[in-house]
């Protein structure tokens, strides 16, 4: 399932902060979801607008971002994994010596656009974009 970058951050932003999907769902109801506006600055019309079982497998971790960024990649990594910028050497075309079980690099690459590429050297892994 394809949700922009936009869409991600705010999502990954509010499971960093223990926000449940479930408290999402009853604050859309609600149409409570303002409040969020000042605290977190971001426009959370998106996640009213997404269908109901598309926003709780997106909670889940079960989505593949439409387009990504370089700069989108290193936020993501940070907001849903804890990856800083020390665990990684940044190159022109992406990011290289990440050490990261299978687990995650199987939802990193679920999450990629298809413009990005995982390769896996060892016990590291390099997230490069095509083209």
């Amino acid at each position: 399932m394809d949700i922009s970058l936009m869409e991600a951050y705010i999502i990954e932003t509010l499971k960093g902060y223990g926000i449940s999907f479930e408290e999402v769902e009853q604050r859309i109801a609600e149409d409570r979801l303002a409040e969020w506006q000042e605290q977190f600055k971001f426009d959370f019309t998106l996640l009213k607008e997404m269908e109901t079982e598309k926003l709780q497998q997106a909670f889940s971790g079960n989505y593949r971002i439409k387009f990504v960024t370089i700069n989108g990649l290193k936020n993501l990594l940070r907001m849903r994994f804890d990856i800083q910028d020390i665990h990684y050497k940044e190159v022109e075309n992406g990011l290289l010596n990440l050490s990261i079980d299978e687990t995650i690099e199987k939802q990193i690459r679920g999450m990629l656009s298809s413009n990005w590429t995982v390769k896996r050297a060892g016990d590291e892994i390099s997230i490069l974009v095509e083209g």
